[in-house]
């Protein structure tokens, strides 16, 4: 069960736009509700910075459980890391930057970064975090050919923890394969549905409520999957996230930078095995 939702703040006004959304999963859970903030100096008093944490968050309409300030620290990650457990929910607002390598903003990535085994939301730009409401589905977005089991284990936990609906979908193209029925030609059939009915069948296995999947087909995988989530209802979106390159350490793919860009729900991250540090 998630005890701790952990929203992250800095100095900027962007970053208060995951309050709204962290208290809705914390009320769903019973979960604390704390905001904190590290500072690289010991020049702020810690309290007064504390204090003024804390009106920050009540001036958007949030109140928090508890307000953390951490001093000369490392970096984000190393001044929280004894927060984020596997029982944390780690809440985090994209900037919405324009560029692809900075979109996530730079806390948010190296937060999403060093949380392998971890789950971290993104609120994304077009989140109306005023009217946001954790009810619904949870769609989990499968990359087609690519492994899902951490994938699956994030959607039937957080279905179960935040009473969301499961959804499975993948976007792809269909494929011709030999017609069954021996009459000439070929039946079209998407191959990306044989893996997704695989997967619904497997986290129908564990228990969890029925579970819904779809095959999308579009040339624009991230807008099809932000307008098929509005249409149905999503609470929110789970993608993988994986490590572009030990350069950069960008782990969010094109597609899914782009998906949290359009949804109109916050993203759950899900680290492929073998991504993070």
């Amino acid at each position: 069960m998630f005890k701790r939702v952990l929203v992250p703040i800095d100095s900027s006004k962007s970053s208060l736009r995951a309050l709204k959304p962290a208290k809705a999963f914390a009320d769903k859970t019973g979960a604390e509700l704390v905001v904190a903030t590290v500072l690289f100096t010991e020049a702020i008093d810690e309290e007064d910075r504390r204090q003024g944490l804390r009106q920050r968050t009540v001036d958007v309409g949030v109140e928090p459980d508890d307000v953390i300030v951490r001093l000369n620290s490392i970096s984000v990650e190393n001044g929280l890391h004894d927060l984020m457990d596997d029982a944390t929910l780690v809440v985090l607002s994209s900037p919405g930057h324009s560029h692809t390598q900075r979109f996530l903003g730079n806390v948010s990535e190296e937060i999403v970064h060093h949380r392998p085994a971890g789950l971290s939301v993104i609120v994304g730009p077009e989140v109306d975090v005023d009217t946001y409401v954790l009810e619904g589905a949870v769609f989990g977005c499968v990359d087609p050919g690519g492994e899902g089991d951490r994938l699956l284990a994030a959607v039937e936990r957080v279905s179960k923890e935040l009473a969301l609906d499961p959804w499975l979908i993948s976007v792809g193209e269909e494929m011709p394969v030999p017609s069954k029925t021996g009459a000439p030609g070929l039946d079209h059939m998407p191959l990306e549905t044989n893996q997704l009915r695989s997967l619904a069948h497997e986290l129908q296995e564990r228990d969890t409520a029925t579970v819904n999947y779809d095959v999308l087909h579009s040339d624009h995988p991230a807008k099809e999957i932000a307008a098929y989530a509005a249409r149905h209802g999503a609470a929110l979106l789970a993608v993988s996230t994986r490590e572009r390159s030990p350069l950069d350490r960008l782990l969010f793919g094109s597609v899914a930078i782009d998906i949290v860009k359009r949804a109109s729900v916050p993203v759950l991250a899900v680290h492929r095995k073998g991504s993070g540090r």
